[in-house]
């Protein structure tokens, strides 16, 4: 990749000594077609990457996405470009770097009780799998595997919700409280079991969470397939799935991901409060929703909940989320969810105390609150 080259662009770039060698292995063995590039003097490379032994000396994050390294190697100065790249994380000069990045500073333990803090977050702000909040930048401390797992696939994820997002809900699937599902999954789980009369009903929950809602459907008989981005909300889900004998697919994903897999359909398809992190374009989270529908089996059912009209305490509303009135919702709702017959279509108020917002002045987590109007859609496929 770069033999002779003065400038290259590749996938990743990872720096560092034995660590990053051990993070490039991980990312290739998620990814074998990914050019990567290791910036290290350890020794036993990947074969698969290409190694070079040089010094960063300079560093540009890109307006787009990536980032531009000036490399000083014996054999003359190289310049790479890539799309991703992962850092030493306790390195002084690198600490700068990433200052001047943009990167976040790291946010004190959470000292309210129930949150358990499970990471030594260091002096940069990372999610658990080394994730900056500079998009396409990672941290190495300790956690090479998760870093190139991370790193293999952040190019092909589909969802736009940011990093300092998805820390946010890292801390909040940490609370451990009763979480009891949704009135409507419910009533629909109930329905169908009467009209079905033993036969199988696929039950699909998207943005799962902890599985509030995968969970109760799986405790009557549905088979689940439950799908969130949340490595944290995911194990919890496995955990509890485990520990009352219930069979749940657990996925690990951004339910676009997901979505582009072609999935079996469903006979429920739950999209609860989770549709808004997509993308702040109503016209994306539109297309996303049409996509939603096309899951839905003949004779099933999607329920979809919409948050709108949000306001996030005192705080400015975090990047990538839809902000939408309540009228612009519905009509949302209606125009996307087209193939399917709305059966209800309702607004409610919703507040929710005591839960974790970034407050982006501080550069830190923060406990507040927040209120919106929680527009709610049960709609079938006939068939």
């Amino acid at each position: 990749m770069l033999s002779e080259l003065s400038e290259s662009v590749v996938d990743a770039v990872v720096v560092g000594d034995d660590e990053a060698v051990a993070t490039a292995h991980a990312l290739l063995d998620a990814r074998g077609s990914a050019q990567v590039v290791v910036i290290t003097a350890a020794e036993g490379p990947d074969p698969r990457a290409a190694i070079v032994n040089g010094t960063v000396t300079g560093l540009e994050r890109l307006p787009g996405r990536g980032f531009r390294l000036d490399v000083s190697t014996p054999a003359g100065r190289r310049r790479v470009t890539a799309a991703t790249l992962a850092v030493p994380a306790r390195d002084d000069l690198w600490q700068a770097r990433l200052a001047e990045l943009g990167a976040m500073p790291a946010a004190p333990a959470p000292s309210t009780p129930g949150v358990r803090q499970e990471r030594d977050t260091g002096p940069v702000e990372v999610d658990l799998h080394g994730e900056s909040s500079v998009s396409g930048l990672f941290v190495l401390d300790g956690r090479a595997a998760e870093v190139g797992r991370r790193m293999a696939h952040v190019q092909e994820r589909r969802a736009t919700q940011s990093t300092q997002d998805r820390m946010v809900y890292d801390l909040m699937w940490s609370v451990d409280k009763e979480r009891v599902p949704d009135a409507q999954v419910v009533d629909t789980v109930t329905g169908l079991l009467a009209t079905r009369r033993g036969a199988p009903i696929r039950f699909a929950d998207l943005g799962c969470g902890v599985g509030r809602n995968a969970l109760y459907a799986a405790a009557r008989g549905l088979q689940v397939v439950a799908v969130d981005h949340s490595s944290r909300a995911i194990a919890q889900l496995r955990r509890t799935a485990d520990r009352l004998g219930l069979p749940v697919e657990a996925v690990e994903a951004d339910f676009l991901t997901w979505l582009d897999g072609k999935p079996e359909p469903a006979d429920i398809v739950a999209c609860v409060s989770a549709v808004h992190h997509v993308s702040p374009d109503p016209d994306v989270v539109g297309a996303v929703l049409r996509r939603v529908a096309e899951v839905v089996a003949p004779g099933g059912y999607a329920y979809v909940a919409l948050l709108t009209d949000i306001r996030y305490g005192d705080l400015p509303a975090p990047p990538g989320r839809l902000m939408v009135s309540a009228a612009e919702g519905e009509e949302l709702l209606r125009s996307s969810l087209v193939d399917l017959d709305v059966v209800d279509l309702e607004p409610a108020f919703v507040r929710h105390d005591d839960v974790v917002l970034m407050d982006h002045a501080r550069g830190e987590f923060v406990r507040s609150f927040y209120e919106c109007v929680r527009v709610d859609a049960l709609l079938h496929r006939s068939g």
